[in-house]
């Protein structure tokens, strides 16, 4: 079968003889005859298509010419005669990778060698800035990188984000090309920083490679203790931004220098961060390590003003059963509660209500949770609040603008203001001889005017002889 298709192509080839245009006609994607021949890994097609004036630099799109395929593939017998018929192996693609780039993927090491002895250059950096090792190395092509090491490439290039060979590897958990540059690069590159501050110890409790994380413990130890990025966050920050409770588990185990409790430069300590992230079981294994549950960053954020603030209710309940304090401000006088009313979280609102908040604290503008609920129309909160043994205390509040709560409710909220009348009835049973008397009492306060209610027009007539 492949002779009969050989011998078809070479038909059609010899058909188009002395009309070069024919051989070189590109597709859609500007892959020629010998793009397809190379791609497809067989050397007899690809020799027609030079026999028959093939064009041997031609580019695809992406300006790939045959060679580079041939290195992506791993061709080597195709990259010879490419070669040979004067292929050039420095050319650069639309990222500026090199052949050289792409043989480093394919983990080719014979046709490494043919490229690098016609002239290939072991440092050529794509648009990255990234070198044929780095390329190695991220894929974990352990053969690939042994042989470039053996070449003398650079181990210390960094690329455009200021990261080095072990960066890549950290980022890619590839544990066995670790292991090749751990031992015998690893004290000096794993203390290089990337440009957002990451070390090699940072890349991988960001990106969870646990099997990193344990080599690094094993072979570097406390050296790493400093590690942090460009916000101060460590290891544990890291990992806890990224849901990964394996490499918290990883770092508390292998690393016990690592301090649970560490701050960032805001303040902020894992947990507040697996907070902030929603992050359930980072939460449960950090506390349960010795995370402090009630700790403040900078701004006076508890963890659980994060887990409302970005409405994690499981993260919530979590805290709460942990034992964090519920009547907390930050620094702009915020508690839980009013978080969550603001933010309109309402099954975060109901159950803080629930655990024992306090609806009738006020924030910076003068308003408690029912005037928050109100002015949003957020008629279960309200009819949570008013529930509470804080109800009247809450139904109080004037400082916001002046008008007596009820006045609001009755126009935004009337099911809440149902609830307070419904509060304002009391049932009392007394007993007369042998009798037993029930008395029911109606408390048409919210109903009234007060002298306090400034806003009215009608009320300094109407308390003119309660004022003197």
């Amino acid at each position: 079968m492949l002779y009969f298709f050989n011998s078809l192509l070479e038909n059609i080839l010899a058909t188009f003889q002395g009309k070069k245009d024919y051989v070189c006609f590109p597709n859609d994607n500007r892959f020629t005859a010998l793009h397809l021949a190379v791609d497809s890994g067989s050397l007899e097609n690809t020799e027609l298509c030079l026999k028959f004036g093939a064009n041997i630099e031609s580019q695809s799109t992406g300006l790939l010419t045959p060679l580079h395929l041939a290195a992506l593939n791993g061709c080597y017998d195709i990259a010879k005669i490419l070669i040979v018929n004067g292929a050039i192996v420095n050319a650069p693609d639309l990222k500026s990778k090199t052949c050289l780039h792409y043989a480093s993927i394919s983990n080719n090491t014979k046709l490494i060698e043919l490229l690098l002895n016609h002239g290939a250059s072991i440092e050529s950096k794509d648009k990255k800035l990234q070198t044929p090792i780095m390329v190695a190395a991220s894929h974990n092509n352990v053969d690939t990188l042994r042989f470039l090491l053996q070449n003398d490439a650079n181990v210390f290039t960094q690329d455009q984000d200021g990261k080095t060979c072990l960066h890549l590897i950290a980022e890619r958990d590839c544990i066995d090309a670790f292991n090749i540059f751990g031992k015998q690069y690893g004290r000096d590159l794993i203390q290089i920083h990337d440009y957002a501050g990451f070390t090699s110890t940072l890349a991988a409790a960001a990106a969870g490679s646990n099997s990193i994380l344990t080599e690094i413990a094993a072979q570097f130890g406390d050296t790493i203790i400093n590690h942090q990025d460009n916000h101060g966050n460590n290891a544990l920050h890291l990992a806890a931004i990224h849901h990964h409770r394996d490499t918290v588990r990883t770092i508390i185990d292998q690393m016990p220098f690592m301090n649970v409790n560490m701050c960032n430069m805001y303040g902020q300590r894992p947990l507040h961060l697996a907070a902030k992230n929603g992050s359930s079981r980072v939460i449960h294994y950090l506390i349960k390590h010795g995370a402090d549950v009630n700790c403040r960053d900078h701004s006076g954020w508890y963890p659980l003003h994060f887990a409302i603030k970005y409405g994690h209710l499981m993260s919530v309940k979590l805290l709460l059963f942990e034992g964090s304090e519920i009547n907390v401000f930050n620094e702009t006088e915020e508690t839980p509660l009013l978080m969550a009313c603001e933010m309109r979280h309402i099954e975060i609102a109901v159950l803080l209500l629930e655990k024992g908040a306090n609806p009738a604290i006020r924030n910076n503008k003068d308003q408690n949770c029912l005037d928050i609920a109100c002015e949003h129309r957020l008629n279960d909160i309200g009819l949570a609040i008013i529930k509470t043994k804080f109800w009247e205390k809450v139904m109080e509040n004037r400082a916001y603008d002046g008008y007596h709560p009820m006045k609001r409710l009755l126009h935004r909220m009337p099911v809440v203001a149902e609830a307070v009348m419904d509060r304002s009835i009391t049932f009392v049973k007394t007993k007369n001889g042998n009798d037993v008397v029930k008395q029911v009492s109606f408390d048409f306060t919210y109903l009234e005017s007060s002298p306090e209610d400034h806003h009215l027009q009608d009320v300094k007539d109407k308390y003119i002889a309660v004022e003197k």
